[in-house]
């Protein structure tokens, strides 16, 4: 289980994953299986910061970007 899984907040969870030295790539893959629309509303709708956040774990679960 992610470390990051249980937060109550869209925003907790993704500093999370973002800040945890043990998130890796397949913890980062899960969380945007579970949570794709809410990362695509974001990356087109959210605040600049919010947008590229979203933007980079699409990205990264893609393939198109190495952590």
């Amino acid at each position: 289980m992610s470390p990051c899984e249980n937060y109550e907040t869209e925003n907790k969870a993704v500093t999370c994953l973002l800040t945890n030295e043990n998130s890796n790539l397949q913890n980062i893959k899960k969380y945007v299986e579970g949570h794709r629309e809410f990362l695509e509303r974001t990356a087109k709708y959210g605040s600049i910061i919010d947008r590229g956040i979203a933007s980079a774990f699409l990205r990264i679960a893609k393939g198109e970007v190495t952590l």
